[in-house]
């Protein structure tokens, strides 16, 4: 890590996010929602389980930021400058940076994609960072949970990219306030799950999903 680390500037084809591993997994795997999604057709609003679950987050989120001492808090920067400034922290190796972002173009099928993740946390320890990530889940593992593994070592890929180096460990924060380590598998299974959500973003027609059984 030196101080010439510099975000990229993109222009592409798709977008992709950390967040489409949620949009396929929660509540239930469902490719048509992707689709539908992609196609902007309007969601449900949220009930009231959804935003008591919603503010819990938030709160678990904050209890545990205010543990880790002074920080560098880039959560109501744009998504272009907070990469630039993600990056500008990390090369002056700031302790601990709130709501940070990366931002890599990648080659996926074929296809010129945009990926994008912002973990929660970025946690200087030792000549390394963390990642941790804030969730309400109280177990972690690809069975129970593969979106937050899933997506968890989407960062780790992207902290590789942007930086040269790879992240020292990642981490969830789960429900029951312990600290849980996610393998790092040098986003092999995120780049696999994103290829099958680009490839259903670029259909044309719904993709069968049944969504009950007679």
């Amino acid at each position: 890590m030196t101080s010439e680390l510099k975000p990229q500037r993109l222009e592409v084809t798709v977008r992709l996010t950390a967040s489409d591993f949620m949009t396929y997994w929660r509540p239930s795997p469902c490719e048509l929602r992707v689709f539908l999604h992609e196609k902007g057709e309007p969601e449900a609003e949220p009930g009231a389980f959804d935003e008591v679950r919603r503010r819990l987050g938030i709160r678990h989120e904050q209890e545990h930021l205010a543990t880790l001492g002074p920080y560098l808090d880039l959560s109501s920067v744009l998504i272009d400058e907070r990469v630039g400034r993600t990056l500008e922290a990390i090369a002056n190796k700031v302790p601990v940076i709130y709501q940070p972002a990366f931002v890599v173009r990648h080659m996926i099928a074929g296809t010129e994609a945009e990926i994008v993740g912002a973990p929660d946390f970025l946690i200087l320890d030792g000549d390394g960072y963390l990642i941790r990530d804030c969730k309400m889940s109280r177990h972690i593992d690809p069975v129970e949970h593969p979106e937050i593994v899933v997506q968890v070592q989407l960062y780790g890929w992207l902290f590789e990219r942007s930086t040269g180096v790879p992240a020292k460990e990642l981490q969830v924060y789960n429900g029951m306030k312990e600290i849980v380590g996610v393998e790092d598998d040098g986003g092999e299974w995120a780049l696999a799950v994103l290829e099958n959500r680009l490839r259903l973003k670029q259909l044309d027609g719904e993709p069968y999903e049944p969504v009950g059984w007679s």
